[in-house]
């Protein structure tokens, strides 16, 4: 090896933007930080039932608006955006079923492009229920009901999904 080699460590900028403190391993978090972010949550996961209640109210005006206008492309991908932000916090809340329920609509949504009345029928179905486990504090997975309702769910959309892949 060459005597005039020299090795540069460079600082780890990321290390320090991802919370470590000084002088703690690599990736270590503040347990104190953790606490902080978990109460807020846990503060906010009282607020989400009403909060999903409003944007399920949103749901169904958007809903309304694709039997009224027609269920094209446009009108579906508002109700893909409204039920983005649902699907996404569900968990986080504790409702994992409405994260199944809203991403099985999210996904139905893309899939068909635009909606005849049966399968404006099915996207109903996914907001009806969203509404149910809201209503109910249906949280956790739903138990036997949630398995079923996320099953009959599935089995409508299987049926649609299938028949747009053999249009192609």
């Amino acid at each position: 090896m060459n005597d005039k080699t020299r090795f540069i460590n460079p600082p780890n900028m990321l290390k320090q933007k991802v919370g470590a403190r000084p002088g703690a391993s690599a990736g270590q978090i503040d347990p104190e930080a953790l606490l902080r972010a978990q109460a807020v949550i846990d503060s906010k996961a009282q607020e989400y039932p009403e909060w999903a209640s409003q944007e399920i109210d949103k749901l169904y005006v958007a809903y309304q608006e694709c039997v009224n206008k027609g269920g094209g492309a446009a009108n579906l991908d508002k109700i893909a955006g409204l039920v983005h932000d649902i699907r996404g916090e569900g968990t986080t809340y504790g409702y994992p079923l409405i994260t199944k329920i809203g991403t099985s609509l999210y996904d139905f949504t893309q899939a068909i492009g635009g909606a005849d009345s049966a399968q404006l029928d099915v996207v109903k179905a996914h907001i009806d229920a969203l509404k149910v486990i809201v209503m109910q504090r249906m949280d956790g997975d739903g138990g036997q009901a949630g398995a079923e309702l996320l099953n009959m769910l599935r089995l409508a959309v299987n049926k649609f999904v299938a028949a747009e892949h053999e249009k192609k």
